[in-house]
Order: structure tokens, then C-alpha cells, then sequence
């Protein structure tokens, strides 16, 4: 499940616009829970967020469904891995 082709285009267009220079404002972050928002209602039981930006705009937001950080992710594995051995 991904949003909608309008959808990407908009993360795409702010991302560029706003988040690769440091702009974390309301507006942006309004935008992205209302993306979120929609895929929950399409059933979405987690959005992955597969940039290293969105959880810089996200943080503290009252998502309706759970928000996996995906570097998070990575960085623990990679942790893990290593004192593994």
C-alpha cells in the first residue's frame, strides 16, 4: 500500500522544497499526517517512513498508526549484528 500518485508527488515536491533544507513547519507536517491519515483509513496498520527526513518532521506527532523509522531500523540491526559477534 503506498499513497496515491497526487500523494507521492506532494512528498516529493516538499521534500525537495522544504525538508533537504531544514524546514519542519505545521503545514508541511499537517500534509504528511493526512497522507498517513488516508492510508490508515485504507487500512494501513504502519507507515515505514523511508527517508531520513520524515521522521525529523514527524517527531512528536500524533500519528494515527505506528511510524517506523526505517534508519532506526537499520542502525539497531547493524548493532546488533556487530555485538553479535
Amino acid at each position: 500500500m503506498v499513497p496515491s500518485k497526487a500523494e507521492q508527488e506532494q512528498i516529493q515536491q516538499l521534500l525537495y522544497s522544504k525538508l533537504s533544507i531544514g524546514v519542519y513547519d505545521d503545514e508541511t507536517r499537517e500534509i504528511f499526517l493526512k497522507v498517513i491519515n488516508n492510508l490508515a483509513e485504507q487500512g494501513a496498520q504502519a507507515v515505514i517512513l523511508g527517508c531520513t527526513e520524515f521522521p525529523l518532521l514527524l517527531k512528536d506527532s500524533k500519528s494515527p498508526i505506528p511510524v517506523v523509522d526505517s534508519l532506526q531500523c537499520h542502525t539497531k540491526s547493524l548493532i546488533s549484528f556487530i555485538l553479535s559477534d
